[in-house]
């Protein structure tokens, strides 16, 4: 009753009541205008928080319609009904046919309190759609004479906000998120806001798509009284005229879970996206924060200098220094960061070749003179070369340094890395050894292989072997001629000794060293 208390107040200051004394009541008229339609009427007297009251109804009741086209005929009466001594008046309510629009109070006599009293449904607190309308409380001293008022109502304009002009959807929420159509007519509609945000009015038939966006924290429950819903939207086709529809958008507050990480080995720093995580330390650091159910947390793995990082532990699913965690309870992650120290490569001599290690293949290739890899601590290394380059070897490693110490003097050396070493690998010319042929005897035969071609009319040949780091096999295959029937190997190495009657045959020498044959030809 505390609004009629406000409005009773409101009418005795601007009219500066007299003294109580006995008036006559008046007579109060309405009639109906414009080329609409509706209804005024005065059932129920004044409303007050949605609900009539019976006071200021009037006696009799004034019950006034009219159905566009216009204009109306005739005029509605009654007696207006005493407020308070000394004050009467009247509150009435206008509701516009489907297609028409309240236009105009036009008031012909009495007071008439505009925009204190006469108010539309929202400041008034009446009633939504469908039973939306306009409300004016009229008042005047007791026995001012009669009030005539015409209320004007005309079909709908283009463009109208009226609620009978169209068809008028209203959108609820309850939880924390928005809703939104696609057209822009409902935009950015939560449960405190304005009513226009959350209202729209639509041409009949007219379909919307509405979409809801839950809140950090919140997910989206479901729709009530959507036509259909398709990839989570709301579909409502819009009814006839001056009808409305009811949506309820539902957001419902998350549950969240606990997502630690623990620094289990070594020292570096992981980060969390979302943001949340932060965890830099040595081993034993522990970092926690609450991540809502079903959200994909990634964590990413850095090193501190000196560390590389080496394994995740108890992750559902890894991928290099990445770890991807979906929410779904109290998760643990664990993250391992091992030692690293740096094994440096020098070449020296020609440095033509390639030096290999045990753990990632190329150390230093062709073109490389120095090269620098970083490995675990505790790992265990074997350096060593490629087969020879060219005419250039490997001869050993020298001026080695922390753990590679152990290996000058070495082609080939294995170690266990425990801090920054280096090596440098020595490279020289492969030596070389001189293989001399020489013939002999009446007979001739034609010798020939790998570097070797004396042919029937040669009779002596020199042709140079490398030596070392292994040495290479010289092959000699011969070829007596006709009239010549054995070959004797007066001066042998290998296998190339001895004698044989067979036309054709071969024999071996390894040239470590240099070497001479002698081939007596009969």
């Amino acid at each position: 009753m505390r609004r009629i208390a406000i409005l009773l107040a409101a009418l005795a200051a601007l009219m500066l009541v007299p003294a109580a004394g006995a008036f006559a009541a008046n007579n109060f008229s309405v009639t109906i205008a414009g080329e609409g339609g509706g209804e005024v009427s005065s059932v129920g007297g004044l409303i007050e928080e949605g609900e009539p009251t019976g006071f200021l109804e009037g006696s009799p009741a004034i019950e006034c319609s009219y159905e566009s086209p216009g204009p109306a005929t005739g005029t509605c009466e009654n007696e207006q009904a005493e407020i308070e001594p000394g004050i009467e008046g009247i509150a009435l309510h206008a509701v516009p046919d489907p297609g028409s629009e309240l236009v105009l109070w036009l008031n012909e006599g009495g007071v008439k309190l505009a925009g204190t009293v006469c108010r539309s449904t929202e400041e008034a607190n009446l009633p939504q759609h469908p039973e939306q309308w306009e409300h004016c409380l009229l008042g005047q001293e007791s026995g001012a004479g009669n009030i005539e008022l015409t209320v004007v109502f005309e079909p709908c304009a283009e463009g109208s906000e009226a609620w009978t002009c169209g068809a008028m959807l209203n959108v609820g929420v309850t939880g924390d998120g928005n809703v939104d159509s696609e057209d822009g007519g409902i935009a950015n509609c939560q449960k405190y806001e304005a009513a226009d945000a959350c209202s729209e009015l639509y041409e009949p038939g007219e379909e919307v798509t509405l979409t809801a966006t839950p809140e950090k924290g919140f997910g989206f429950a479901g729709w009530t009284g959507c036509d259909s819903e398709s990839e989570g939207k709301c579909i409502v086709t819009m009814g006839e005229l001056a009808t409305s529809r009811e949506v309820e958008a539902e957001f419902a507050e998350l549950p969240t879970y606990p997502l630690t990480l623990e620094i289990k080995e070594g020292e570096g720093t992981v980060v969390s996206d979302p943001a949340g995580i932060e965890c830099t330390g040595p081993a034993g650091e522990e970092c926690t924060s609450e991540f809502e159910e079903g959200q994909e947390v990634t964590l990413t793995a850095s090193p501190a200098a000196g560390y590389r990082f080496f394994s995740w532990g108890l992750c559902p699913s890894a991928n290099g220094r990445q770890c991807t965690v979906t929410m779904s309870e109290a998760t643990e992650v664990r993250a391992k960061f091992k030692k690293t120290y740096n094994l440096t490569i020098d070449k020296g001599g020609s440095q033509r070749g390639v030096v290999l290690n045990s753990k990632n293949g190329v150390t230093c290739a062709v073109r490389c003179s120095t090269s620098t890899i970083s490995l675990f601590e505790g790992a265990e290394v074997t350096i060593y070369t490629a087969t020879p380059f060219g005419n250039t070897y490997m001869k050993e490693f020298t001026a080695g340094t922390g753990s590679t110490a152990s290996c000058d003097g070495t082609a080939e050396c294995t170690f266990t890395l425990e801090e920054d070493s280096s090596a440098e690998a020595l490279f020289e010319e492969r030596p070389k050894a001189t293989l001399s042929i020489e013939k002999e005897g009446g007979g001739e035969a034609k010798l020939e292989g790998n570097g070797t071609f004396c042919n029937n009319s040669c009779e002596s040949q020199q042709v140079e072997y490398f030596s070392a780091p292994t040495a290479q096999e010289a092959v000699i295959a011969w070829e007596l001629n006709a009239g010549t029937s054995s070959i004797e190997w007066t001066t042998g190495a290998g296998t190339c000794t001895g004698s044989s009657e067979e036309a054709k045959g071969q024999c071996k020498v390894t040239m470590d060293e240099a070497h001479e044959l002698v081939a007596k030809l009969e």
